[in-house]
């Protein structure tokens, strides 16, 4: 799988043939191939699992990292395997996962901080189901907090998401960051528990 798929990487309509890695057109044509929309979390969980370092992109060498750790040796069966690796975020490795999009995602890879808009259309597609409150937190954060999301307040926020209801919140006793605070009293203003 390693060298027939890499190789038709290149020859891909639209596909630069110099550059050794899937990315742009020849990124598509992988997810076309894998019947999933680029916009799928497959496509997340599937640079995870390469260990993938930059954006929408995954190399030779991440390719190769990714069909052994899946153990796969066609496309069918990497095809086959994404219902398998779906469940995996369901369980306790979705806490490595998230880490994870967080680098993969950001726009320059020396980058600290994520966008206000990545952010909050990651945590749309990572914690929508996951969290009552991931609607309500998103806008929050598009509309009143309009800042940038460090790694911190991102990792956070998983923490966060435990709390059975925003009246266990007390920040005098956790050393949350500043945003969940913010956030906190904006929706009980709003009368949001």
């Amino acid at each position: 799988i390693n060298a027939e798929y890499m190789g038709e990487a290149g020859v891909k309509e639209g596909a630069d043939a110099s550059v050794d890695s899937l990315q742009g057109q020849s990124f598509v044509a992988m997810c076309q191939d894998l019947g999933i929309d680029v916009e799928d979390v497959a496509v997340l969980a599937l640079a995870w699992k390469a260990n993938a370092q930059n954006s929408f992109q995954i190399s030779r060498s991440e390719w190769a990292f990714l069909v052994q750790n899946m153990q796969v040796d066609t496309m069918r069966k990497l095809k086959a395997a994404l219902p398998t690796l779906r469940g995996l975020l369901e369980g306790p490795q979705f806490k490595e996962f998230y880490y994870f999009v967080f680098n993969f995602v950001k726009d320059e890879p020396a980058a600290s901080v994520l966008s206000n808009e990545t952010s909050v259309a990651y945590w749309q597609l990572l914690l929508g189901k996951r969290w009552h409150l991931t609607s309500v937190w998103c806008e929050f954060i598009q509309d009143t907090y309009k800042k940038s999301i460090t790694r911190d307040s991102w990792r956070q926020l998983l923490e966060f998401m435990q709390l059975p209801s925003l009246k266990e919140y007390d920040s005098d006793t956790c050393a949350w960051p500043s945003v969940m605070d913010e956030f906190v009293e904006w929706a009980r203003a709003k009368g949001i528990q």
